[in-house]
């Protein structure tokens, strides 16, 4: 970097006043000194009218100076145009009102259809089947035993995905199955004999939510047709075990309504465009729709 040099000065600006003529003599200046003039000899003539010429140029030059008008910013200040564009207000148009469009009733997306699938079987097993991707479906088992049933649903890859049921001896119940997955087969564990029956959800017990309904154990319940706007719903439970109500619907996905252990009495409040509910339960249950 270059070393700072010594603050500039600023420039005072010239003096506004008018420069007065310089007065010239009658002789040159120089020809005072020593005493009063000597008498010119003709032979100095030609000096007097040069120098006289020369101070007419001077007299003639200050003049000029003297009428020159007064460098910039030194007189009366200039007027300078604005370079700011000349913006005129013009009055804005008020923003139109705009309805709000009306949201559709949402419809539950179709799922591709496909035939019964039935699996049967004693003790511990790992029975295989096919459904198509995408296709939403039910599985109703049931088991006779005394010992510990379960059922898992298990992915392409052999991992577990959901845990469909978990009981101790005898079981019959409709669980859902593959709404978000693909199962590719079961693992079963059971000290008795078991079958399952697998279908496309639109196999399921249909609601039409008009009517009380009634049912017992695990199930999943189709609603014909889903629901629209604000719907609630009484729901009651007889039982000793857990009892949990979940909703499905197409703009709310999964809602868990009721969670709970025993018995139970309440309303719940259905999301618009609820398609089906999935119910676990040891007991008897009953679903209202208040009127």
């Amino acid at each position: 970097m270059w070393p700072a040099g010594p603050p500039s000065q600023p420039t005072s600006p010239a003096p506004s006043w008018p420069v007065a003529p310089l007065e010239v003599s009658a002789a040159p200046p120089f020809l005072a000194r020593g005493g009063p003039p000597a008498t010119p000899k003709k032979s100095s003539r030609r000096k007097w009218l040069l120098y006289g010429g020369i101070g007419i140029l001077i007299l003639a030059a200050v003049g000029s100076l003297t009428n020159d008008p007064a460098p910039p910013g030194t007189g009366a200040a200039t007027q300078t145009p604005s370079l700011r564009p000349n913006r005129t207000s013009v009055p804005s148009s008020p923003a139109p009102t705009l309805k709000p469009t009306p949201e559709p009733t949402p419809e539950p997306v179709p799922t591709p259809q496909f035939a019964p699938i039935e699996l049967s079987g004693a003790g511990d097993k790992i029975p295989k089947f096919e459904i198509p991707e995408g296709a939403a479906a039910i599985a109703t088992i049931t088991n006779k035993g005394t010992s510990n049933f379960a059922v898992w649903s298990l992915a392409a890859d052999g991992s577990k995905q959901k845990l469909l049921v978990n009981v101790i001896g005898n079981y019959h119940g409709t669980v859902l199955l593959d709404l978000d997955e693909l199962s590719v087969a079961f693992e079963v564990t059971s000290n008795g004999s078991w079958s399952i029956s697998v279908k496309p959800i639109s196999a399921a017990l249909a609601w039409d939510i008009s009517t009380a309904l009634a049912g017992k154990g695990d199930d999943v319940v189709l609603l014909q047709p889903s629901t629209n706007g604000f719907v609630t719903m009484n729901v009651t439970h007889k039982g000793a075990s857990n009892f949990a109500v979940w909703s499905y619907s197409v703009s709310a996905g999964a809602d868990l309504l009721v969670n709970e252990i025993g018995n139970y009495s309440g309303e719940v409040l259905l999301s618009d465009g609820t398609v089906f509910l999935e119910i676990t339960a040891d007991g008897s249950w009953n679903l209202g729709v208040p009127q």
